[in-house]
């Protein structure tokens, strides 16, 4: 992107052109500056252009599940937290909800309940506290999308809590 320009320059002197590389993607990406002047000699410059870019990356623990193997009773909350790393070599931005969501047949039963506010330095660790609140009894599957700046892009983490209701048992058996 030409973010400077000049409109004319005094004969003489010199000035420049500012170029702003603003990459969407990590690697290298080239390309061509091409401007013609009124001068007599060039009349037209080629300028070739060469960037790199970086972009951060992410780690969460391997096989994640939320809430495996783990009941809440009927509208009582229960919290799961898991650390996540930047293993790139710039910072990771972990973008909050409304990017990174909840996707179930009943994903109002699963929040966050904690987000890093900052972005994680390279080489840095921050943790994601996710809340399960059932509203139903047996299984409640999903998946927690968690959205960040990171070259492996959304991750899908699946969720498998499950509610469970109180029973109560009559023993009516008399002595």
């Amino acid at each position: 992107i030409i973010v400077r320009s000049p409109a004319s320059i005094a004969a003489g002197a010199t000035d420049s052109v500012g170029v702003a590389y603003k990459p969407t993607v990590a690697g290298t990406r080239s390309g061509r500056l091409t401007f013609n002047t009124d001068a007599d000699v060039p009349t037209s410059v080629l300028i070739n252009l060469s960037g790199y870019a970086v972009s951060p990356s992410i780690a969460i623990p391997q096989n994640l599940t939320l809430f495996s193997r783990k009941y809440a009773k009927f509208r009582q909350t229960i919290t799961q937290s898991f650390l996540v790393s930047s293993t790139g070599i710039v910072p990771l931005t972990l973008i909050p909800p409304p990017a990174s969501y909840f996707q179930a047949d009943n994903a109002g039963q699963y929040t966050v309940v904690r987000f890093p506010s900052q972005a994680i330095p390279p080489g840095g660790v921050d943790t994601v506290t996710v809340a399960f609140t059932p509203m139903f009894e047996g299984g409640q599957p999903g998946t927690f999308y968690l959205a960040s700046n990171a070259q492996q892009g959304t991750l899908a983490i699946p969720c498998r809590g499950a509610g469970v209701l109180a029973r109560l048992q009559v023993n009516n058996t008399t002595r």
